[in-house]
């Protein structure tokens, strides 16, 4: 079950677009942050991803103590891939064929970032 305590509303969203930090680990202080918009968004272009994803970041880092933080994105969904890289993550690789979803699998691009890595720490 989904923990709504979590969950950070994006703004001008019309579908149930979020982000959340999931699968926080207290020991290697390391999550997955799941920035979901849905496929129809239409705000798409005017940065509100980005600014949610930089709020997620910003939060685990500062709030939680987190020393790392790393997040994927289907292949096909470029646009994710350029509001990570817009956020200060690092393209660590892809893990092909990983997920299957409508009966197609595709290509898990996998990105990370520490602590360290933002600007002025």
């Amino acid at each position: 079950m989904r923990d709504e305590s979590r969950v950070l509303p994006l703004p001008g969203a019309a579908t149930a677009n979020s982000a959340e930090a999931s699968d926080f680990d207290s020991i290697t202080r390391t999550t997955t942050p799941n920035l979901a918009t849905g496929w129809e968004f239409p705000s798409g272009g005017q940065g509100y991803a980005t600014e949610a994803a930089h709020a997620v970041v910003d939060y685990g880092f500062d709030a939680l103590g987190l020393h790392r933080i790393y997040a994927s994105h289907f292949a096909p969904n470029v646009a994710s891939g350029g509001v990570l890289r817009k956020i200060g993550m690092r393209h660590e690789g892809c893990h092909r064929g990983h997920i299957c979803k409508w009966d197609k699998f595709y290509d898990l691009e996998c990105y990370g970032m520490l602590k360290s890595d933002r600007p002025g720490s």
